[in-house]
């Protein structure tokens, strides 16, 4: 079972374990996004992250 967008926020407020705050906490930083589905036999997940090709830090 994978993590969805809607649990990925609820997860994102809870200060215990997840290590995808931190990817996304550094996403942020590169002024990049993050975004998680499922698809629909809920056999498999999908991340991508989208980072500008400009992005400083």
């Amino acid at each position: 079972q994978g993590i969805v967008q809607t649990e990925f926020d609820r997860l994102n407020h809870v200060s215990t374990g997840l290590g995808l705050k931190n990817i996304a906490s550094r996403i942020k930083v590169l002024n990049g996004r993050i975004f998680f589905e499922i698809d629909p036999s809920h056999t498999y997940f999908k991340v991508t992250l989208e980072i500008p090709k400009d992005s400083t830090y």
